[in-house]
């Protein structure tokens, strides 16, 4: 029901902080009748592979493509503006990873970057039809992130958008963010 709480805690990296995400807004929301309205199957499926991939655009770090505009985060956005079940509290965490990042060996054949920096936020639904409240966590705990989130609504988004693309951007995968 709308007053009712429910708490959800999810973190990631790459698709898994997207995908944080999408569970964060799907899980806080009215349960829907039919899979191609939610917003997982609208970011990756409805948007389709050739929404994020372009041969052309490949690079030494950047293997795929998300532009805001895309199919893929405006799905996210619009889910985001709807808004979710009033007082439905999630928590968030997303590691972010340097593009020179040092290095672990798993084996002879795979190592893997160290995840040296993370953020831990805290979102709280207002209702439909209002953004949800969003705010960084302090965990007191070295190379946590503190980021305000200041402003309008569409600039406390856009804030969330650049964390999804920070995250996202693990080895390879999208373009690095600053």
């Amino acid at each position: 029901t709308q007053g009712r709480r429910c708490h959800w805690r999810t973190a990631g990296t790459s698709a898994g902080g997207i995908n944080s995400l999408i569970t964060i807004l799907n899980s806080c929301s009215d349960s829907i009748e039919n899979v191609t309205d939610s917003v997982n199957y609208k970011f990756w499926y409805n948007g389709g592979l050739e929404n994020i991939y372009d041969k052309k655009l490949i690079t030494e770090n950047k293997l795929f493509k998300l532009p805001p505009e895309s199919i893929s985060m405006m799905s996210i956005r619009q889910k985001w503006f709807q808004g979710i079940k009033k007082n439905c509290k999630a928590y968030l965490g997303l590691t972010f990873t340097h593009l020179d990042a040092k290095r672990y060996k798993v084996n002879e054949l795979i190592s893997s970057p160290h995840m040296k920096e993370f953020i831990a936020l805290e979102i709280v639904g207002n209702g439909y039809n209002k953004a949800p409240s969003i705010k960084t966590i302090n965990l007191d705990k070295d190379n946590n992130f503190y980021i305000p989130f200041d402003g309008s609504d569409k600039e406390k988004y856009d804030v969330l958008e650049n964390l999804i693309y920070a995250t996202s951007a693990f080895p390879i995968a999208f373009e690095p963010k600053e």
